[in-house]
């Protein structure tokens, strides 16, 4: 649904919010809310492959379409091949601005990924066919979230797109109490730390010396838990 960067008792009040839509039972409807067919025939729709497509839009009137399914059982059915303009639109942006494109930009970061890298894209394509069964030319369906814990390759291109192209790129917190980070540094009351996860993706420290390389294998270990990991706001 987006990245919540908001702060004490506001971050408290939204993630109440939020945090209906991680419920099991939730979870158990979201398959059959899920607006990808109108992804898909937006898409299909927009002509021949030569016209261009505005993914980035797309993917924001998708994610806008899915979340008022799940939050209000309602459909606004941005999605159509009209495009319409939603009047409500822009109260919901304003309600949900500290996660505003964050999903739609991650959307667009991994197809365009997944587009330059042929090798990377054949790859979900065998892990797919592989654990859940299905074949080429098979028409689409939505997977289930059972099935799709079954794609680490997946995952693990997702998790890599993240980490070089994050969709909250830099971010801020005011201490509300003094403290002490584990690097050592005394954090004194009320002060304000700024840090950068898109340097953080990129530190040769923490990733290596491929740390600028496209690598999906950095997130798959075998046989134990992998050190590598993702900050992201909750």
């Amino acid at each position: 649904m987006g990245f919540s960067i908001l702060d004490s008792d506001t971050w408290r009040a939204q993630r109440r919010i939020f945090t209906l839509c991680l419920e099991k039972e939730v979870r158990a409807c979201c398959r059959d809310q899920f607006e990808a067919e109108d992804l898909t025939g937006s898409i299909s729709s927009s002509g021949n492959f030569s016209d261009e497509v505005d993914l980035q839009d797309v993917f924001q009137r998708f994610t806008f379409d899915n979340i008022c399914q799940l939050v209000i059982g309602f459909d606004p059915n941005s999605l159509s091949v009209e495009f319409p303009q939603i009047p409500y639109q822009k109260a919901f942006d304003d309600f949900a601005r500290a996660g505003k494109d964050s999903v739609g930009a991650a959307l667009v970061w991994i197809f365009w990924v997944v587009a330059t890298h042929p090798d990377v894209e054949q790859k979900i394509l065998e892990e797919i066919k592989a654990n859940l069964g299905a074949e080429t030319g098979e028409q689409w369906r939505v997977f289930s979230i059972e099935e799709v814990r079954k794609l680490v390759y997946l995952h693990a291109v997702i998790c890599e797109v993240l980490r070089l192209y994050p969709p909250v790129p830099f971010e801020h917190k005011v201490s509300i109490e003094e403290d002490t980070l584990p690097s050592g540094h005394k954090v004194p009351r009320n002060m304000r730390i700024l840090f950068s996860l898109y340097s953080m993706g990129r530190l040769e420290e923490i990733w290596g010396k491929d740390c600028l390389e496209f690598k999906p294998e950095r997130w798959i270990s075998e046989g134990e838990e992998s050190n590598k990991c993702l900050l992201t706001s909750s």
